[in-house]
């Protein structure tokens, strides 16, 4: 029931900011998984990754506290672990390079950096518009 264009605006846009942390048929950002393959998933799984983030989280996106020498903390996705340095995603998409010693501690945390409640942020329609673009090929795309 969903138009799959304005459900590529949602993606998009402002209000769910999906892409700010998530790719899309090679669009977006890289914090959050690559979400090309859900046209092969199911509603019910994907509905439940977006409603309940931290239920199941991907282990190439496990998210860390990282405590610093300076005071304070980072927290984010490790994009890159070297022994000179982490560059680390943050929950706006946003990447941030740490000296390693700069590094005090690194706990993984136990949710995910997606926020709870960006469903509930859409109107019906955006919601069926997202699952549309979310779930489906796109217009015109050779049938798998």
């Amino acid at each position: 029931g969903g138009d799959w264009a304005r459900g590529k605006q949602v993606f998009t846009g402002q209000q769910a900011v999906c892409s700010a942390c998530h790719q899309m048929r090679g669009e977006g950002g890289v914090i959050g998984p690559d979400l090309s393959n859900l046209v092969h998933r199911d509603y019910a799984s994907v509905l439940k990754d977006i409603l309940e983030p931290s239920a199941a989280i991907n282990p190439d996106r496990i998210a860390y506290e990282i405590s610093l020498q300076a005071g304070g903390s980072a927290v984010g996705i490790l994009l890159e672990d070297t022994p000179q340095q982490l560059v680390v995603g943050d929950v706006a998409g946003a990447k941030r390079t740490i000296p390693r010693g700069d590094v005090v501690a690194m706990k993984a945390l136990p949710i995910s950096l997606m926020p709870a409640g960006l469903w509930q942020n859409l109107s019906d329609q955006q919601q069926r518009d997202l699952m549309t673009y979310l779930l489906t090929e796109p217009p015109g795309a050779p049938v798998r």
